[in-house]
């Protein structure tokens, strides 16, 4: 029995804006991070049942945008291709956790 409940991994904010999200979901969860090569940090939470992922990021300084599951698209917000890669990837899990409730696309691999 878990009496404790100690962080699995602590990652330190490489941004000025300072990160003031907890990006711990109170229930179960798909829950991705990404540093890119230039130090871009990134995070992708989606809560299993949702109709949308949430994506935060020191770029934007840590402002959570949706993204509707089964699409791509990021309005406004520009994408390395290694994070382009990634959030891909992770978009294709989601979309296929996301399979067992309704039918959903999965996104084109970059």
């Amino acid at each position: 029995m878990v009496t404790d409940r100690l962080p699995l991994l602590t990652i330190h904010n490489q941004h000025i804006a300072p990160c003031t999200v907890d990006f711990a979901p109170e229930t179960a969860a798909f829950l991705s991070y990404f540093e890119g090569p230039s130090g871009d940090q990134w995070v992708l939470r989606y809560q299993y049942g949702a109709d949308h992922a949430m994506l935060w990021g020191g770029a934007l300084m840590w402002q959570g945008i949706p993204i509707t599951i089964g699409s791509c698209h990021l309005q406004d917000v520009r994408l390395m291709p290694s994070e382009q890669h990634w959030m891909s990837t992770c978009m294709i899990l989601i979309n296929r956790l996301a399979e067992s409730r309704s039918s959903h696309l999965t996104c084109p691999t970059a």
